[in-house]
């Protein structure tokens, strides 16, 4: 069930390349079917079209039955790092005299 769910979503992707998103599904999909090293390749694609790609969070158990896994420590930690980066520059923005321009 899970390969045909994976193939359905291949097939609507077509030929365009996933994005940020589908590759965290795609990443998800493959960690259902066992396949740790393609959902690793996802979400590194996925790191690549977004600074924080949506619903990738390691603490959720799915991610961290990566633990362990060739590339995967290197992921989250990239992850974090841009997270410390967003949170940093959001509260240099909030410190600013004149606050957040909105």
């Amino acid at each position: 069930m899970v390969l045909r769910f994976q193939e359905k979503v291949r097939k609507e992707l077509g030929a365009r390349p996933p994005d940020a998103t589908q590759n965290v599904l795609l990443a998800e999909i493959a960690l259902a079917a066992e396949q740790r090293a393609k959902a690793i390749r996802h979400l590194q694609a996925a790191m690549t079209h977004a600074p924080v790609p949506p619903r990738l969070y390691p603490q959720l158990p799915w991610f961290k039955s990566l633990e362990g896994e060739p590339g995967y420590a290197q992921l989250v930690a990239e992850l974090e790092k841009r997270q410390a980066a967003m949170r940093a520059q959001a509260a240099a923005l909030d410190a600013a005299p004149d606050g957040p321009k909105r």
